[in-house]
């Protein structure tokens, strides 16, 4: 089940950023060939700009590719982030899938957050996940509380710090502030030898 929803999700997200990119490409070249039939119908240079001697329709040509500029920009970071998402996906592919799943926390018990983790076998690597669902005004610190780590041992969190199993099973781990429905934060956990 989780392994045809993560395949939904990142072939949507390929296809949203392939869509994205087919657009706006498109609609780039077109803006681009307009500009250049009307300056040059106009004989107008580059240079008129600064002279204001551009007429409304090359002034609103040279604003819809100034836009188009922009908006491919955003594709090419939306691009980027499919291409991040991808190359996480294939880096937990194996924890997700064969690894156990815990839901931490059930949607609709008063929180606002639901949390899930998945951890490995040998329970020597953990992927915690948790998604913003409601956002209050001065919110209280979230801790989450993991399950089937290792007790004994001491987990490594990408931000550097060493907890043990047993703390974060038993007391939870802090949760940064979040600002913003669904927002998601997700990161690894790795024992240490």
């Amino acid at each position: 089940m989780m392994t045809m929803l993560w395949l939904c999700i990142c072939g949507a997200l390929a296809a949203a950023a392939f869509w994205y990119y087919r657009k706006y490409n498109e609609l780039y070249r077109a803006a681009d060939g307009m500009l250049e039939q009307v300056l040059s119908e106009e004989r107008i240079e580059i240079s008129g700009l600064e002279e204001g001697r551009l007429s409304a329709l090359a002034a609103k040509c040279l604003r819809v590719q100034e836009k188009l500029n922009l908006e491919i920009g955003r594709a090419q970071e939306e691009k980027e982030q499919v291409k991040k998402q991808v190359a996480d996906y294939k880096k937990y592919y194996e924890l997700v899938h064969q690894g156990d799943y815990y839901r931490l926390n059930a949607p609709g018990d008063g929180k606002e957050f639901v949390a899930w983790s998945f951890v490995s076998a040998d329970k020597k690597q953990a992927l915690f996940n948790l998604v913003i669902t409601h956002v209050r005004a001065n919110n209280k610190p979230i801790f989450v509380k993991l399950k089937g780590l290792d007790a004994s041992a001491k987990y490594r969190l990408e931000d550097g710090r060493v907890i043990s199993g047993s703390a974060l099973m038993n007391a939870g781990i802090s949760i940064p502030s979040v600002s913003g429905e669904f927002r998601a934060i997700q990161f690894e956990l790795k024992a240490e030898e």
